[in-house]
């Protein structure tokens, strides 16, 4: 892991928020926050979190709140045993390159809305404020993306270790890996591999300097009849992009 810029830290961990989550009745989903001798982000699906000493490299300790909700260790339990496989970085990269790119994005000016807001003086005075269409994306909420700016469409599966994801939350991770200058991420599951289903999934990286770095995402199940992508075409396990995870030598898999 090379030296990393203080901003770069800071994309990565914002990357797990969610800005657009309520503040009152989700803190901990809006920016990142500080439990149990770690930096923490989270959106609910998807939880970065940073050793402090580790952290405290890039942020102050009163920049970010303090919250005991959610319980972050339980969600991160997983990711304190042993593993024999990892993710790599440069696998994960070709991966994501088989995800369909979208065309079109949120429009910035109107955050998707399709409605701006703009202030009106009568000539008696008065002021008014009041929507119109927003004239960027003519009231649609989406503008088309130059080949350059695009990314991998949301909810198109990806499988690893059988264990099917959205390629937005897998994306993400990537850009973490990259930003963060991870080559490869140890993997983790709670899941018993006799069972269909799983629960917990994660990845962790240890520093040359003995700090970790977590990463827990939450699957998503697929079945045969229902659509993973949002649109009008339906995907299914057939579909979906596969990650193969590397052995890293180790004999014991917890």
């Amino acid at each position: 892991m090379k030296e990393i810029i203080s901003e770069d830290f800071k994309d990565a961990l914002l990357l797990a928020t969610d800005p657009d989550a309520s503040e009152e009745y989700f803190p901990a989903y809006v920016a990142p926050f500080w439990q149990d001798q770690k930096l923490v982000a989270t959106d609910g699906r998807l939880m970065v979190a940073v050793d402090e000493e580790l952290a405290l490299k890039y942020v102050s300790k009163p920049a970010c709140m303090d919250l005991d909700k959610p319980n972050v260790d339980e969600m991160l339990h997983t990711l304190s045993d042993d593993s024999k496989y990892d993710l790599r970085r440069d696998v994960l990269e070709k991966g994501i390159e088989a995800v369909p790119l979208k065309d079109y994005g949120e429009c910035e000016e109107c955050h998707g809305k399709g409605e701006v807001r703009v202030d009106y003086t009568a000539k008696n005075g008065e002021k008014y404020n009041f929507p119109v269409e927003c004239p960027i994306c003519s009231g649609t909420g989406r503008v088309y993306l130059h080949p350059d700016q695009k990314v991998p469409v949301d909810k198109f599966p990806v499988l690893i270790d059988g264990q099917y994801f959205r390629s937005d939350r897998i994306y993400k991770i990537l850009r973490i890996m990259q930003l963060l200058d991870i080559e490869r991420m140890s993997y983790h599951t709670d899941k018993d591999r006799d069972e269909e289903d799983y629960s917990k999934a994660g990845f962790r990286y240890r520093t040359d300097d003995g700090y970790y770095i977590y990463i827990a995402v939450m699957p998503n199940g697929i079945d045969e009849g229902k659509a993973f992508w949002p649109y009008d075409k339906c995907l299914r396990k057939k579909d979906a992009v596969k990650i193969k995870l590397t052995p890293n030598g180790k004999k014991k898999i917890r």
